[in-house]
């Protein structure tokens, strides 16, 4: 069929946003070329979005880049610091949002215990796929570990060379260091920190270091770990710090989010489909084993410029389209998803226009619930007579120090709890 109309993709957007369920993978099947118009379709006025939503024209908004490691001890006595780590990731991401221009977030993530354990490492590369990062987060539990040192230095080395760091100067590149027990030195085959973080600093990769809990031992190391990896060192109580309490908005937030994920509609070929594929696997389990606080957090985050990416995903048609990456003649119907199959031009576009405003309606809604959502945890702790988390202030403080020389601004109202 030939579709006439510059402005069909529009409505693909909204296909499925009146429901509330996580639906399957769209998967398209073989049919005849699709031919439309080579023009990526406009915005009407009514659709545009709230100030800081994160519109299809948004995709190339993020200015300069964020890259972020975690490599965090998995041992049986960091049990609390994993519970907090995956209660933080989302408001952590948020927080990075807020900054002055809007970057492009990438987020790493590195399990490590000793030999002798269940694994050694655990590696997620670097990535604007923080659904799949999250995920990874989730599967990470406390075991192992029965001698004090830890294999501190293979995770130093492989979290410098194997996660995927870009290589632009322009990038700002840290590792948060997070542990409670000092390396093995007594492994002949290791790389030593001391080589390792004078090898992050040639790359310009910091390396800050927050020591759980007080042992002794691990004091001097993790000092010495952030002065030579030019970041900062900082100790905090075993359990990880305070978790933010569930607010009033949480439930309403994790709604929105589901009705927000139900609009994106995928394309593409089979290697697409198996990535697009493993999106919505991660996305089902998060609604599944997360909580109301995260999945919250988690739509705040995604209505933001920087969460994007991580929104859309891989071949997302409607953001691809409304961006001008992807025109529509180009597609094959065997690309597009079977809902979209003997609909006419005109129902095409009517479906699009509207489901179109209809997301953009529930961003403006996610960020104002977010907005009053942060008011409300901020007077909680004032009423309470209580500090922000330490963790959270730590790595607030740390990563706005970092972000200034690259000309990225962290306002102090950026903080997200």
């Amino acid at each position: 069929m030939k579709i006439h109309s510059g402005r069909l993709l529009i409505t693909l957007f909204g296909l499925m946003l009146a429901t509330s369920q996580i639906p399957a993978a769209p998967m398209p099947t073989d049919e005849q070329p699709v031919s439309v118009n080579a023009q990526p379709v406009p915005q009407s006025e009514e659709s545009a979005g709230p100030k800081d939503s994160a519109s299809p024209k948004d995709s190339a908004s993020p200015k300069g880049r964020i890259e972020v490691v975690f490599v965090v001890d998995t041992t049986g006595s960091m049990a609390g610091l994993i519970s907090a780590a995956k209660e933080k990731i989302w408001s952590i991401a948020t927080t990075l949002s807020r900054s002055e221009p809007a970057p492009e977030i990438r987020i790493g993530l590195l399990g490590y215990r000793d030999r002798g354990d269940d694994y050694v490492t655990k590696l997620t590369p670097l990535s604007t796929d923080l659904d799949g990062i999250y995920h990874e987060l989730m599967a990470f539990q406390a075991g192992g570990g029965n001698d004090a040192p830890e294999s501190v230095n293979q995770a130093l080395h492989e979290a410098v060379h194997k996660i995927g760091w870009s290589t632009d100067k322009s990038v700002c590149r840290i590792i948060y260091l997070v542990g409670d027990a000092p390396p093995h030195m007594d492994y002949d085959d290791d790389v030593p920190y001391r080589d390792t973080c004078l090898l992050a600093a040639e790359k310009g990769i910091l390396i800050n270091a927050i020591q759980c809990g007080s042992m002794a031992e691990t004091i001097p190391v993790w000092s010495e770990i952030a002065d030579n990896g030019k970041g900062v060192y900082a100790a905090i109580e075993q359990q990880g710090g305070a978790i933010t309490p569930e607010t009033p908005f949480d439930a309403k937030l994790a709604e929105l989010s589901q009705r927000l994920d139900a609009t994106r509609i995928y394309y593409g070929d089979s290697s697409a489909r198996e990535k697009q594929n493993v999106q919505w696997r991660n996305q089902e389990r998060i609604y599944e084993d997360a909580s109301v606080r995260s999945l919250a957090q988690r739509a705040v985050f995604n209505c933001t410029s920087s969460g994007l990416c991580n929104f859309a995903g891989h071949q997302e048609l409607v953001t691809d389209v409304l961006s001008g990456k992807t025109l529509l003649k180009d597609l094959d119907a065997s690309e597009l998803p079977d809902e979209l199959h003997g609909k006419t031009p005109d129902e095409l576009e009517t479906l699009i226009l509207s489901k179109d405003s209809e997301r953009r309606s529930l961003q403006k809604e996610v960020l104002e619930i977010g907005e009053q959502r942060g008011k409300w945890l901020l007077e909680e702790l004032k009423r309470e007579g209580k500090e922000l988390p330490e963790l959270d202030r730590i790595i607030f403080d740390s990563i706005r120090a970092q972000l200034a020389p690259f000309g990225i601004k962290l306002p102090e109202s950026a903080l997200t709890l």
